[in-house]
């Protein structure tokens, strides 16, 4: 390099130019790899995800949806009824996990009321990985087929619970991350019809049908219970069952 002849003036200043953009463009994109943890689009948050919780109890078909929008870290809780035969409490949070998966870790609840005083309780922490968008399966109970013996009957006490993570939050996701409230409420000599209202009311539901449940005056006591294991006891009076879109609750036959 000793016996190279120098550069002259220009390939000097050529030199600095180039390291100069060379230096500029390690900046870009170190930059763009990293984004801030605030970041947001038009729809939502970037570094965020959408949980949607569908829950199935007794062998019949969905009776909870419920879509959350969570920190990295954060959890949501849902809790559920089908009747006073079962009943379950959930706690979910996401994170990133390898090659590109989510996974899910829960912390679920359960309770099966048998008849003649037999109870069973399960409690379990089930972790799932799964893609963003696909859809992973947590099932609880048994079902009990005696019609082999002859004359027994089928029972389904199953409570399955489809959770399908996603890479961030849309403005629908963000609308519905609200947590119902456990209600603490005595109602005395009031409709059915009024008590679900009332409720719902102060726990953030929204009663599609109230006109289907009767105006039979109750009497009932509720102390720190879910809002929506509450809702589906006061349409159990009625026969129905109570289903859940988010906010919004109808009452269907069973």
């Amino acid at each position: 390099m000793l016996k190279l002849p120098q550069p002259n003036p220009f390939r000097r200043h050529a030199g600095v130019v180039l390291l100069a953009c060379v230096a500029v463009g390690l900046a870009g994109t170190v930059y763009a790899a990293a984004p801030s943890p605030q970041a947001k689009t038009g729809d939502g948050l970037r570094d965020h995800y959408t949980l949607q919780i569908d829950v199935a109890m007794g062998g019949h078909a969905d009776s909870m949806h419920f879509m959350r929008c969570l920190a990295p870290g954060a959890y949501t809780e849902v809790s559920g009824t089908d009747t006073s035969s079962m009943s379950w409490d959930g706690r979910f949070e996401i994170s990133p996990a390898v090659d590109g998966q989510l996974e899910i870790r829960s912390q679920v609840d359960t309770r099966f009321d048998r008849g003649s005083g037999k109870i069973r309780k399960q409690s379990a922490k089930p972790v799932v990985r799964t893609t963003p968008g696909r859809q992973a399966t947590i099932e609880f109970g048994e079902v009990v087929d005696d019609r082999h013996l002859g004359g027994g009957t089928r029972q389904d006490n199953t409570i399955r619970i489809r959770l399908t993570p996603s890479l961030g939050c849309d403005s629908k996701s963000l609308s519905s991350s609200w947590q119902p409230v456990n209600v603490d409420q005595q109602a005395t000599s009031r409709s059915v019809r009024a008590v679900a209202q009332s409720v719902a009311a102060k726990a953030g539901f929204v009663l599609v049908n109230p006109q289907a449940l009767d105006t039979r005056t109750v009497t009932l006591n509720f102390e720190q219970m879910p809002a929506t294991s509450a809702l589906q006891l006061i349409a159990d009076i009625d026969g129905l069952r109570a289903v859940f879109d988010d906010k919004r609750v109808r009452f269907e036959p069973k």
